[in-house]
């Protein structure tokens, strides 16, 4: 869906809840009119002392309250039920204009993920080189404690027994397909 068809459908679910308040500020209204022991204007007691038995016969306002009342609920159960059809659009929409938005953005983050693979290699390249360095010197018979480490320690690269590196080569490689043969080659191939 398109991200104008979105704001419309934003635009109308505020349309509906500002009715839905609107009409349950109306309920509120005349149920409160309802507990009032009203007849023609008068209090039923008022009413009953004043008019004697006549007053039973009286024309009952609250008949009208209670038809207004009963449409009132009716339209607002139709309203919730409209809100709620109305959410489930909108989520529909909303999850069809992030997909296209995501796919638009693909191919960038894609090529993103790629450099960050390549610049992984690099620093397990380092720490290669680190480790050889720090051989080279105990192969001559000489200690290296005095040689601050300076390596980073992500797990090797494809090691068969796991580590963050590992694990996120192999996430890279399900995940994103057209990079699987970068994120699990080996590290010296090219």
């Amino acid at each position: 869906m398109e991200e104008l068809e979105l704001r419309t459908i934003d635009t109308q679910m505020q349309r509906l809840q500002a009715d839905k308040q609107a009409v349950r500020d109306q309920i509120d209204e005349l149920t409160a009119r309802l507990m009032k022991p009203i007849i023609d204007g008068r209090g039923a007691f008022q009413r009953a002392v004043e008019d004697g038995d006549m007053a039973s016969v009286a024309y009952d306002t609250k008949s009208e309250i209670r038809e207004e009342l009963a449409y009132l609920e009716q339209r607002e159960a139709f309203l919730n039920e409209a809100i709620e059809d109305g959410s489930l659009a909108r989520d529909k929409a909303h999850g069809q204009a992030s997909k296209l938005a995501c796919q638009a953005k693909r191919p960038a983050y894609v090529e993103q993920a790629k450099q960050l693979i390549l610049a992984l290699r690099e620093v397990a390249k380092c720490n290669r080189q680190l480790q050889r360095i720090r051989h080279e010197i105990e192969a001559e018979g000489f200690r290296t404690d005095s040689l601050p480490n300076a390596q980073i320690d992500l797990g090797g690269w494809n090691n068969p027994f796991g580590g963050l590196l590992t694990y996120h080569c192999r996430r890279v490689a399900r995940v994103f397909p057209e990079l699987k043969q970068l994120a699990m080659s080996d590290l010296d191939a090219k």
